[in-house]
């Protein structure tokens, strides 16, 4: 897989966004990451992130998450054949 389809952080910033909502934590984890838009998406997508998730109420994060779910199975499934 491409280096953009899984999210690592280090122990400092998982530390750092312990109690924080991801509303707070993160553009600045996106900044210092030095992600661009493109990467940033791929990244997002490639973890059945829906679009702006950071911004979402809980419930509404889980239901878009849960939608987006199967279609990540399904290419993960298929990038393994």
């Amino acid at each position: 897989f491409p280096s953009h389809d899984i999210a690592m952080i280090d122990a400092k910033t998982n530390g750092f966004i312990n109690d924080k909502s991801p509303v707070d934590y993160v553009p600045q984890v996106k900044a210092q990451a030095g992600f661009s838009e493109d990467e940033w998406n791929a990244m997002c997508a490639a973890n059945a992130l829906p679009h702006d998730w950071h911004l979402m109420e809980f419930d509404a994060f889980v239901d878009a998450r849960a939608k987006l779910m199967p279609m990540v199975i399904k290419r993960t499934f298929d990038h393994l054949r």
